[in-house]
């Protein structure tokens, strides 16, 4: 299961694979101009407007909420292999908004169909594109996780924006995405200890280890 830094890793593995996109597509769509950008924001980076991951075009990945899957129970850690067991896994759903950015409405718009038409495209991101930001392992080769478009009212976005924008910043076109379901394993183990054998009603024995031959 993945590391501690999964979340991170999904957030750049977003940015990738649109910046990756944009690469072969921006002179079909007459956009290699503009040099559109893709990069992940805190909130911080809304209202500043000297920030070094400033957009004029392009667009961004801001991670605003993160709660636990409810569809899973809390998975039972990997037995390994020096018999010691992880503690329980942890089962995320991360909440994101996708905003876009453009100098002119059009530029805004065409950015806006493009964005979702190549994020459908990858309703599952595959471990290779999760690890490419980081030398060490942080998915294992089986694990994916699932991108689909998220449930956000409008007045709910509205408020977001609200306070994203403190610095004066007007909305822009807003779109949320969900990613569903991904589990981060646990570094602490506790011992497993071998099971029953026998059982005894001598309470002289209780506590003591049986040795079956």
């Amino acid at each position: 299961m993945a590391s501690t830094d999964a979340i991170s890793d999904v957030c750049d593995a977003i940015a990738h694979i649109l910046t990756t996109a944009m690469k072969e597509d921006e002179t079909r769509l007459g956009l290699a101009a503009l040099k559109p950008k893709f990069y992940v924001y805190q909130s911080g980076d809304f209202s500043n407007q000297t920030s070094q991951r400033q957009i004029e075009s392009g667009a961004s990945i801001f991670l605003y909420r993160v709660l636990p899957n409810l569809s899973h129970r809390t998975p039972t850690g990997d037995l390994l292999a020096n018999g010691q067991r992880q503690h329980s896994k942890l089962p995320l759903d991360l909440h994101l908004l996708v905003t876009i950015w453009g100098n002119t409405p059009d530029t805004q718009n065409r950015l806006t169909g493009w964005v979702l038409r190549t994020l459908e495209d990858y309703p599952i991101i595959p471990s290779h594109i999760l690890n490419q930001n980081r030398q060490a392992t942080v998915f294992q080769s089986y694990e994916t996780v699932e991108l689909l478009l998220g449930e956000m009212s409008g007045e709910e976005i509205l408020q977001v924006w609200d306070t994203l924008g403190a610095g004066g910043v007007q909305y822009q076109i807003t779109i949320p995405y969900l990613v569903r379901n991904l589990v981060i394993e646990s570094n602490r183990t506790t011992q497993e200890w071998p099971a029953v054998q026998s059982r005894t009603a001598n309470m002289k024995r209780i506590g003591e280890t049986e040795v079956v031959s």
